[in-house]
């Protein structure tokens, strides 16, 4: 998958960098967001809340995200809720970006939006092939 250059963008945590200790909430499903963000080291889960057979609430991890990874783009980008939620799977430092601090420095740096392009598309690949092979079960 592709992902950002964690050491290139160190030079941006005194001034936008955060730290979740493990099993931290980043942001909760369905919850408003605004911010975008990229993982400097630790690990994220990303976590859909579902009822389960039994009829009781449970979830699914989606994703474990890594250094490098970035998360939080769908509500940044497009102003609807959260679709997931994101917890820290152990203690976690991450860039944290408002919408208008993605475009500039989309419009700066074009490696940075061919990054995000890149893993959106690599995103959609993994999900068209999931489907696929669901089809054929």
């Amino acid at each position: 998958m592709a992902t950002f250059d964690v050491q290139a963008l160190r030079p941006l945590r005194h001034r936008h960098g955060r730290t979740y200790q493990r099993k931290s909430f980043i942001f909760v499903e369905d919850e408003t967001g605004t911010e975008f963000f990229v993982i400097l080291s630790g690990a994220v889960d990303i976590v859909k809340h579902r009822v389960g057979p039994d009829g009781q609430p449970g979830e699914v991890v989606l994703a474990r995200l890594g250094p490098g990874a970035f998360f939080g783009e769908m509500a940044t980008f497009t102003g609807q809720r959260r679709s997931a939620t994101a917890i820290a799977a152990e203690p976690t430092d991450v860039l944290c970006f408002n919408r208008e601090t993605i475009v500039q420095l989309m419009r700066t740096n074009p490696g940075f939006a061919i990054t995000i392009i890149r893993s959106l598309c690599e995103r959609v690949d993994a999900l068209n092939e999931w489907i696929s092979s669901a089809g054929r079960a």
